[in-house]
């Protein structure tokens, strides 16, 4: 019994450390609370939202003509390592939600006005 509460409270701990540090990154509450749900949807097995509030969708199609056009962009693959490695789009950066709220510098080598496409 004393171990379990020792576990909880050392979870509880880290779990606290974790967010005064995400906090003072700079993250807004809104967003990381969101980014916390959606990661316990995802453990939970949950369907994920095609998109987020403000985020405009695009078909397979639509890539293929910016990519085929040539036009300037980015492409995020924000899936699991695992699934990077095995497969994924030419010229696609890996990055994750987990790692950009480890580190929110990651996110500076890009410009608010890059043309950016995640999947």
């Amino acid at each position: 019994m004393i171990r379990k509460i020792a576990i909880v409270l050392l979870c509880l701990t880290f779990a606290v450390a974790g967010f005064v540090k995400i906090a003072s990154a700079g993250w807004s509450e809104a967003v990381v609370k969101e980014s916390e749900r959606l990661k316990a949807d995802a453990k939970e097995k949950k369907d994920m939202p095609a998109s987020l509030p403000g985020i405009k969708e695009i078909t397979g199609d639509e890539l293929k003509k910016m990519i085929d056009g040539k036009k300037k962009l980015i492409i995020m693959d924000n899936r699991l390592k695992a699934d990077y490695d095995k497969e994924h789009i030419t010229g696609a950066v890996l990055l994750t939600v987990d790692e950009l709220i480890k580190d929110p510098k990651l996110a500076d080598k890009f410009s608010k006005n890059d043309t950016m496409v995640n999947y």
